[in-house]
């Protein structure tokens, strides 16, 4: 022992490495020894903000009760009425105001066939939760069934992007009422009645939405506040931000391909299915009165907004990371363009750079982006070009503003400015041809010049301009 103690003593012999891991993330650890690259001892700490699950032997729900579904012929919806039947719940209703499509009526049989074995009942009902009236005859429905309901799911939703100057109470409204009116009918008819849960669907959007999605943000903050106010009266509620489900419901539909690819970007990714299910799950057991819930790479988002920019609601998650603590957020481009041996292999690396990031706000292929012609005449509408220019700011490292649109309508004209705007490009080095400049700054070869825009100009006037540009030009 004496022998073993001089050794240690020494330093000859040292204790074996630890590993540790927070109980957080429990199979962290596992994955970590799986790939066999510990030595020593792997450990699990107990850190202070570790939420444990309350023990339960409840079930979710009940073989002799009723859940309503709203948005029930939605993708969501019928993913999560399978995955309640599967888990005991005796007699769904599945509410939607339009008929069922070829696709919703062979979920609803597939729920419906192995229902059986597990002893559900399915029943569609057409109904427009905004109605008062077909609320109160759903629920005359169910109570005459004999079995009481118990649940309500509230997952309808209807989306219409766009930014706020192109907004009319005709668009607004449609997204507001399934959110607003629908949560009031059902949160006044229900009542008198002894709910388990009254889950709202909401969004990411509502504390983090992608441009174009005001009317979206909006209706589903009503919900979050909504959960907020039936807690308040002793009511069950719980407001959920879901982010996109992995080709299901609203992420099948027209226009949200570019905001979820936005969300992606970030390090929010979509939810596969039984991702998202393990997450309701979870929010049903934990009974939080609202919950963000998505797929979130904390070091993804902190690269992504660089060390001063995040969103307040995401701040703390990542305060620890490497670009939220001032690490610098260089991009491969930017290696590129200091590297370059010349002028010209510069300006041809941005303008490659450029055609690259349109090319996948177009859905274009790049050799489809041509570096002379005006970035309106591509198709860049409003949305798409702030889109554009929120991506160069956040590759590049400097402010974008909407107004090179406009006063750098092409790739190649753009590439310049930009690389003087970095310092990267020096005076003596041939100007651009001022003359040229304005006649492109026709966006669609039409009559009908548009003047340079102040780099003041806020990013929604200057693209609203260009839609209204491209509105004469048409």
């Amino acid at each position: 022992l004496r022998e073993v103690m001089r050794h240690i003593e020494s330093g000859e012999w040292r204790p074996l490495p630890v590993q540790s891991f927070s109980s957080a993330d429990p199979s962290a650890p596992f994955r970590f020894m799986a790939q066999a690259r510990h030595i020593g001892k792997i450990s699990i700490r107990m850190d202070r903000n570790v939420r444990v699950l309350p023990a339960t032997d409840r079930p979710l729900f009940s073989a002799n009760a009723t859940y309503v579904i709203t948005g029930g012929l939605g993708g969501v919806a019928l993913t999560v009425a399978e995955w309640m039947a599967e888990n005991g719940a005796g007699h769904l209703v599945l509410l939607s105001r339009r008929a069922p499509s070829k696709e919703s009526l062979e979920a609803i049989g597939r729920i419906e066939k192995r229902g059986a074995a597990w002893g559900t009942t399915v029943t569609t009902t057409k109904a427009d939760i905004t109605r008062e009236t077909d609320i109160a005859e759903v629920l005359k429905t169910i109570h005459a069934s004999g079995s009481p309901l118990k649940g309500i799911m509230h997952a309808a939703a209807v989306v219409d992007d766009a930014l706020i100057a192109d907004l009319s109470p005709k668009r607004f409204s449609p997204v507001m009422a399934p959110k607003m009116a629908g949560t009031w009918n059902l949160h006044m008819a229900t009542l008198s009645e002894e709910l388990d849960f009254f889950v709202l669907f909401s969004s990411i959007a509502a504390v983090h939405p992608q441009p174009g999605m005001g009317s979206y943000a909006a209706a589903n903050a009503f919900l979050d506040s909504f959960a907020q106010y039936r807690r308040a009266l002793d009511k069950p509620a719980i407001s959920i931000n879901w982010g996109g489900w992995d080709r299901i419901g609203l992420a099948k539909a027209a226009g949200t391909d570019r905001s979820l690819e936005g969300y992606g970007e970030q390090g929010i990714r979509n939810f596969s299915a039984r991702e998202a299910l393990a997450a309701l799950h979870r929010a049903l057991e934990t009974n939080p009165v609202q919950v963000v819930a998505a797929p979130f790479d904390a070091d993804k988002f902190a690269e992504f907004y660089g060390p001063n920019n995040a969103p307040l609601a995401f701040s703390n998650l990542i305060s620890q990371t490497k670009a939220a603590a001032g690490q610098p957020n260089r991009s491969e481009i930017l290696d590129q363009l200091v590297a370059a041996d010349s002028a010209n292999q510069r300006h041809e690396i941005m303008e490659t750079y450029l055609q690259e990031v349109l090319g996948r706000v177009l859905k274009l292929a790049t050799r489809k982006i041509d570096r002379e012609r005006p970035l309106g005449s591509m198709g860049l509408d409003s949305l798409m070009g702030l889109e554009f220019v929120r991506r160069l700011s956040n590759s590049l490292l400097i402010a974008v503003p909407a107004t090179v649109v406009f006063n750098y309508p092409t790739i190649k004209l753009l590439a310049t400015h930009l690389l003087r705007r970095m310092q990267l490009e020096s005076a003596d080095e041939p100007a651009v041809d001022i003359e040229k400049t304005a006649s492109l700054h026709t966006l669609n070869g039409k009559n009908g010049l548009m003047g340079e825009l102040s780099d003041d100009v806020s990013e929604e006037d200057a693209l609203q301009a260009l839609m209204g540009n491209q509105q004469r030009n048409s």
